[in-house]
C-alpha cells in the first residue's frame, strides 16, 4: 500500500497546481475586464442600448423581444417573449460579469410553453 502512497500524492500535487493556474487565469481575466468597463465608465460609458441589443444578439434571443414603452424617460425597457428560462439567466448573467449592467427590475413569467418565460427588464440609463 505504502508503494502507492508516492505516485497517487504526486498525482493530487498536479491537478491542485493546474486548479490553482486555472483559478489565476480566471481572475487575471476578470480583472482585465472590470479594468476596461471601468475606462469605459470613466470615458463618458457605451452607449446602454447598444450593450444590449449586442448582448441580447449573442444570446440569441434577438427574435424573442418585443417592443415595449419604458415606464420613464430614464429606463429602457426590454421586453422577451417565450424565451428558454435558461438563455434569460445566462443573458443576465452575461451582462453583469462582462458588461457590468444589471436591470433595476426585472419580472420574469411563466410562458405559456413548458420552460419558457416572458421577461420585462427595466436598466436604468445614467445620466450625467
Amino acid at each position: 500500500m505504502k508503494r502507492y502512497a508516492l505516485p497517487v500524492l504526486f498525482v493530487v500535487a498536479l491537478c491542485a497546481a493546474g486548479a490553482l493556474e486555472f483559478a489565476a487565469q480566471r481572475g487575471a481575466r476578470n480583472v482585465a475586464t472590470k479594468s476596461t468597463l471601468l475606462t469605459t465608465l470613466r470615458n463618458g460609458g457605451a452607449d446602454p442600448s447598444q450593450t444590449l441589443q449586442r448582448a441580447i444578439a449573442e444570446s440569441g434571443l434577438a427574435e424573442q423581444v418585443r417592443p415595449a414603452a419604458a415606464p420613464r424617460a430614464d429606463v429602457l425597457r426590454v421586453r422577451i417573449e417565450s424565451a428558454p428560462f435558461e438563455t434569460v439567466l445566462a443573458l443576465l448573467t452575461r451582462l453583469e460579469e462582462r458588461e457590468g449592467v444589471r436591470p433595476g427590475a426585472a419580472r420574469l413569467e411563466a410562458s405559456a410553453a413548458s420552460g419558457r418565460v416572458d421577461a420585462t427588464l427595466d436598466f436604468p440609463l445614467v445620466t450625467r
